[in-house]
Order: structure tokens, then sequence, then C-alpha cells
């Protein structure tokens, strides 16, 4: 989860500051600095929007790159679920099919008259 939570903090500083540098000389944006940067990156993506073509496809390549970063443990995390609950099926049919070969074997020694005769 560290390691999420870093990759996911470095294309956060990456892409607003990028944005802040390619919007920050445009009329009346919203991006004064990093941290206003910071802010739209985390919190408010539809709230601000960038003017410039470049501030636009940035902004379409920091929402990719998040949808990314958390897509990918997700799916990474469904399949050791899955894997999980894979083996634990395995072992119960394991047990199932020891319990029936012991009653099998009792049924049959039963059958035979087996056990100590004097």
């Amino acid at each position: 989860m560290q390691m999420v939570a870093i990759v996911l903090l470095t294309v956060i500083v990456f892409f607003s500051t990028l944005v802040y540098f390619l919007e920050k000389d445009e009329p009346n944006t919203t991006f004064t600095s990093i941290p206003a940067a910071f802010w739209w990156c985390l919190f408010s993506q539809t709230k601000w929007v960038p003017q410039t073509a470049a501030g636009k496809i940035v902004g379409g390549g920091a929402i990719t790159c998040g949808v990314l970063v958390l897509a990918l443990p997700i799916a990474i995390l469904v399949n050791n679920f899955m894997q999980v609950v894979r083996l634990r099926e395995e072992k119960v049919l394991k047990q199932y099919a020891s319990i029936a070969t012991a009653g099998c074997q009792q049924q049959q020694h039963n059958a035979t008259g087996g056990g100590d005769r004097v």
C-alpha cells in the first residue's frame, strides 16, 4: 500500500507542477501557485479547468494516470483474493474426499467381516 501512495504522490506532484507552469501566464487563471495546482489535482478536477490546449492535455493525462494508479492495485487484490478462495475450495474438496474414502473403507471392512476373530 505504501508503494501505491508513493506513486500517487509522485503523479500528483508531476501533473500539478506541469499544469501550473503551462497555465500560470494565462489571464484569469485559477492556477496561481503550485499548491493551488495541487488542490486542483487532488480535489477539484472539475471545478477548475485548464485554459490552454496543453493544459487540457495534461489534465487528461492526470485523470488517466489517477485511474490507472488506483485500478491496477485493485485488480491485483481481486486476483489474490480469487487465488485464496480457489485454494480454500480445493482444501475443502480434499477433506470431503478423504472423509468419503474413509467411509468407504469402513463399509468395506464391515462387509467382509473384518475385525478380530478368535
